[in-house]
């Protein structure tokens, strides 16, 4: 991404005026900067989804191990033989660079372990399991352990790639280190989304299980409660959306939403929720068009973002968005 584009988008995020960029120390004076203002301009290209009046809405409980007797014999099933430290929020056994992690605090669900060494190795790993014996492999290794709640769904494999450049920039080696196995969470045949619903497992060389994840909550049913409109969550989207900016050079933000849908969102594992709500999950690209003293402006970045779907939410916040991410398109 260049150095135009950059600026572009600090300024449709942040809504500042548009500061330049360090220059090497010289003689001459730097040419006069202008004040940008942005205008933004939406298109809903989406087909809005017909969705019910009302959505169910889940407590999260006490985690899958809260005890520091469960997490020694986790522990065990790693071959960590350490002590079990209880901190405010978790648990941790450390021995070398591998590690177990599981928060305790309600509300919370991660549980987490690592072969530090391994993870971050660089080099080609020895007789990786190919995709479907891993696949088979990590099911056994979170079942066995009790880290496969009700819900998980199978996303499919990843290998852990990598490449090293020299100075050149010439590639000295280059391969797979690892291979992991992943997981996502359903809610009502929906995927949920977020930090906090997913798990997996990591083979390095021969196998090896060099990491291993459950960051899920336990939930139970709560009850309905009624949602905004599509339409109403479309608005919110709009307001959400960083606010226009008056200036002298105008930059235009052409927004397309190209999917809208229903779904949850959890949070990161290692913090408290109380509850999983439903949410509004917007899909789709920006492109900025436009000069500024340096050029021209032009290029298209994806989004998706998620609006509070809850009718009693006092006030539409953003959730979560990803940006620059080609994934779903």
């Amino acid at each position: 991404m260049n150095t135009i584009l950059k600026t572009a988008i600090a300024i449709l995020f942040y809504c500042l005026l548009v500061f330049p960029f360090a220059m090497v120390a010289s003689a001459q004076e730097e040419p006069p900067r202008s004040r940008y203002s942005v205008r933004s301009v939406f298109h809903l290209t989406a087909e809005l989804p017909g969705e019910p009046a009302k959505m169910k809405r889940f407590a999260t409980q006490e985690p899958i191990i809260n005890n520091a007797g469960e997490v020694a014999k986790l522990a065990m099933a790693f071959q960590l033989d350490a002590p079990v430290e209880k901190h405010e929020k978790r648990f941790m056994v450390r021995q070398g660079n591998r590690s177990l992690e599981v928060f305790h605090q309600n509300g919370t669900g991660s549980i987490r372990y690592s072969d530090n060494d391994a993870l971050d190795a660089e080099r080609t790993a020895a007789q990786l399991p190919l995709a479907g014996e891993a696949i088979k492999k990590a099911e056994s290794v979170l079942s066995e352990n009790g880290l496969l709640p009700e819900g998980a769904r199978l996303l499919g494999t990843r290998p852990y790639a990598f490449e090293q450049l020299d100075e050149k920039g010439e590639i000295l080696d280059s391969g797979s280190s690892a291979i992991a196995v992943v997981y996502g969470f359903e809610i009502d045949n929906t995927f949920v989304r977020g930090p906090g619903a997913k798990a997996g497992v990591v083979f390095g060389e021969n196998g090896k299980v060099i990491g291993c994840s459950l960051i899920w909550r336990q939930i139970k049913y709560e009850g309905e409660f009624s949602i905004i409109s599509p339409m109403e969550a479309f608005e919110n989207f709009k307001r959400i959306w960083p606010p226009e900016k008056d200036g002298e050079t105008d930059i235009e933000t052409n927004i397309y939403i190209e999917q809208v849908s229903t779904t949850y969102y959890a949070r990161p594992g290692i913090y408290a929720q109380e509850t999983l709500d439903p949410v509004y999950q917007f899909r789709g690209y920006y492109e900025l068009k436009g000069k500024t003293n340096r050029g021209e402006v032009g290029e298209k970045e994806y989004f998706e973002i998620l609006v509070p779907a809850l009718e009693e939410s006092d006030d539409a916040q953003l959730i979560s968005t990803w940006g620059a991410s080609r994934a779903f398109k």
